[in-house]
Order: C-alpha cells, then sequence, then structure tokens
C-alpha cells in the first residue's frame, strides 16, 4: 500500500518540477544566459576589424587556432596584416543573442612579424546544434607562413609564398596559388 503512494507522489512532484522550469523558462527574466534547453535559437553577428603593422621587408608568419569559426587568409600586395573578425552568438531572442556576442573572446597577438590569432570555445557553451563562432578574414603580404589549426569550420589560404600547414577535425580545407609546401594533419 505505502509503495503506491510514493510513487504517486514522485509523478506529481516530478510534473510540478517539469511544469515549474516550463514556466520560468518561457518568462521574460527566465535563464540569464544561452540557455541549453532553448530550440529557438536566433543568430546574431558583430565584425571588427583591426590592422597590424609589420616590417615589410621581413617574411610574416600568421598562426591562426579557431575551435568555431571559418578561417579565410589571403595573400595581397599589402604592407600590413589586416584582420576581420566576425563573431556570431546563438541565443532564443536576438535581444539575449546580442547580449550573448559580447561575451565572445578571442586574442589577437603580434610579437614583431609573427602574429596569433586564436579562439577557444568557453567550457559553459550551450548543447543546441548553434555554438559561438569566430571567424577570422585575414589579408596578409604575400611572403608570409600561414598555420592554421581549426576544430569546426572552413579553412581557405591562397595568394601566400610562404609555407602553409592546415588541420581541421570538421569542414572543407583549400589552399591556392601558393609557392611552398602545403602541409596538414590531425592527430
Amino acid at each position: 500500500m505505502k509503495r503506491p503512494v510514493v510513487i504517486t507522489l514522485l509523478v506529481i512532484a516530478l510534473v510540478l518540477v517539469v511544469w515549474a522550469l516550463a514556466r520560468w523558462q518561457s518568462s521574460p527574466s527566465g535563464f540569464q544566459t544561452n540557455n541549453p534547453f532553448d530550440r529557438n535559437n536566433l543568430a546574431f553577428m558583430v565584425e571588427e576589424s583591426k590592422t597590424l603593422k609589420v616590417d615589410a621587408e621581413k617574411p610574416v608568419t600568421l598562426n591562426v587556432a579557431d575551435d568555431a569559426g571559418d578561417v579565410t587568409v589571403t595573400g595581397g600586395d599589402v604592407e600590413t596584416v589586416q584582420v576581420k573578425v566576425v563573431k556570431t552568438a546563438y541565443d532564443s531572442t536576438q535581444a539575449r543573442a546580442a547580449e550573448e556576442v559580447k561575451t565572445i573572446k578571442y586574442t589577437i597577438e603580434q610579437n614583431g612579424n609573427a602574429i596569433t590569432l586564436k579562439y577557444e570555445i568557453p567550457k559553459s557553451m550551450n548543447f543546441n546544434n548553434n555554438i559561438n563562432t569566430v571567424d577570422f578574414i585575414v589579408t596578409v603580404p604575400t611572403e608570409t607562413s600561414v598555420s592554421v589549426d581549426t576544430s569546426f569550420g572552413a579553412v581557405a589560404v591562397q595568394d601566400v609564398q610562404g609555407a602553409v600547414d592546415l588541420s581541421n577535425d570538421f569542414g572543407d580545407v583549400t589552399a591556392k596559388k601558393h609557392r611552398r609546401r602545403v602541409g596538414g594533419s590531425k592527430q
């Protein structure tokens, strides 16, 4: 007799918890961060640009490590390195996605003619199919060596005369109009 009563009470408690969670999630104040239970994710994008001065008489080395996002590197008749960054965040509303994009962090480091671009996915990411991304679109002098290591996203490198080393877990990899060896592997 006691067992059916306990089971009934547990079922009622579970139903109340699910009902309360649904009401809390659907309320305007609901979850304040990118909610892993949201299935109506909307994108919000922000573009940022930076120009880096380099010694035009010496070759440039570009290293890119991007956990999620596309990487495009194009060599050209330029004397600076131009970096365009496109940050994309997802959340249940446009307003929340706009707030979420502000939390996306990436780094641009320069030591002489060696430049490193890096984006790491935060450990507290949503569980939906949409993850926050950072795309790097870089224009470099043609005498540039390029190393790109990505986990998710397309990689395209063209018109550079230095060594090219590309590795990618998931996504297309393209290298065009280069003069030196192209290498790449993912362990």
